[in-house]
């Protein structure tokens, strides 16, 4: 699967931050109830939490929080569509992704399975990764 990364959106022209250690005592968002929040619990950071990454958006340009913490493919998306953001620091964390299927449904999930071994062998995911992302983080994170 994916690997889930997240990563640090700032607000470019404000920047100067380059990661997690130059926002020691500030206000960090997230989303409420994440692995992210999760993260954050054990930084030197106040975390503000929120019930959508659109919330936290808005507290970021609104100068509530001084950066996000999300996942990285997310972050990528984001910041490749506005670009008075950008993604700093290092990757914060690596975890992985997975989908959830009712524990009675074997054939969907060899299906499942199938379909992502012949995605990776065949290069789209490291192709969609390229198209969404520009990067490819499921092989970068190996």
């Amino acid at each position: 699967m994916a690997n889930f990364i997240a990563s640090m959106t700032v607000q470019e022209m404000e920047s100067g931050v380059r990661g997690l250690e130059d926002l020691r005592g500030q206000a960090i968002g997230v989303v409420a109830e994440t692995t992210a929040a999760s993260f954050l619990r054990s930084q030197p950071v106040t975390i503000q939490a929120y019930a959508s990454f659109d919330a936290a958006v808005a507290a970021l340009a609104q100068g509530e929080v001084q950066g996000i913490v999300r996942d990285y493919p997310e972050v990528q998306y984001f910041v490749a569509r506005h670009p008075e953001f950008e993604a700093v620091g290092d990757r914060l964390t690596h975890e992985d992704y997975g989908i959830a299927l009712a524990a009675n449904n074997g054939a969907l999930r060899e299906t499942l399975d199938y379909a992502l071994v012949v995605l990776q062998e065949r290069g789209v995911l490291r192709s969609l990764d390229a198209k969404w992302f520009g990067s490819t983080p499921v092989e970068e994170a190996k």
